[in-house]
């Protein structure tokens, strides 16, 4: 039963990976006003949830399998906040610039 569970437990990364693949690609094609209704602080909860149960695993766990886990949903819940900070905040700055009249 043992086995059973770690071999379960290795399967998460993947599984996140693969639950984290469609929300990017939504991300990516929608536009800054689409993304507008997407929760910062959700993503940012779950962000900073990712981080310390990181930190929990080096440093008070030293499981392996746990530091992994912890780490990939770090890696994409970075990924989806950068590209949601990007589109929202970047890609609206550069987007007013394109609509100011010429002087």
């Amino acid at each position: 039963m043992e086995n059973t569970i770690i071999s379960l437990y290795a399967l998460i990364p993947f599984l996140a990976s693969a639950a984290h693949i469609p929300q990017l690609r939504k991300a990516i094609i929608s536009t800054p006003e689409e993304l507008k209704g997407v929760s910062f602080m959700a993503w940012g909860v779950w962000w900073s949830c990712s981080l310390i149960s990181l930190f929990y695993g080096l440093f008070h766990l030293g499981d392996i399998y746990f530091i992994i886990v912890s780490s990939v949903t770090l890696f994409w819940n970075s990924v989806f906040i950068s590209l949601m900070s990007y589109k929202i905040y970047f890609k609206r700055v550069d987007s007013d610039a394109q609509y100011i009249p010429a002087e």
